[in-house]
């Protein structure tokens, strides 16, 4: 949070376009994720990465979450960084939802303990004036 803090000023300025700052987030992420996969497994898993169907998973991967990245900070460049934050808040309620239909998960005390708290911090949030 404390990172989304610090970028909303520069986009507010027009400092930096939302889509710039994925691209610079994506590429750091994913440049120290293959360093550090490549210093645990040096080149015994390499193969992994020709795979067509992995290639296939990393592209989807990316995409879904450089869109994510880009929803988010052109949110950022509207509303604050306590109001945006309401609008990702169910996103963990929404995963345990879909994994439960899709997947066959369990839905368990755990999951509706974490779906109250999450749904009355959104409401106090909201409530705030």
């Amino acid at each position: 949070m404390l990172a989304h803090s610090l970028t909303k000023p520069v986009l507010n300025n027009n400092q930096i376009l939302p889509s710039q700052l994925v691209l610079i987030r994506n590429f750091m992420n994913g440049t120290i994720i293959i360093i550090i996969y490549l210093i645990f497994f040096p080149i015994e898993n390499f193969r992994l990465f020709l795979d067509p169907y992995n290639q296939l998973i990393f592209i989807t991967m990316a995409l879904i979450y450089g869109i994510d990245l880009l929803c988010w900070y052109t949110c950022l460049t509207f509303l604050d960084v306590s109001k945006a934050t309401i609008i990702m808040a169910p996103t963990p309620i929404i995963t345990a939802i879909f994994s439960a239909f899709i997947l066959g998960e369990q839905f368990t005390l755990f999951h509706l303990i974490g779906t109250i708290i999450n749904v009355l911090a959104i409401i106090a949030i909201v409530r705030e004036k």
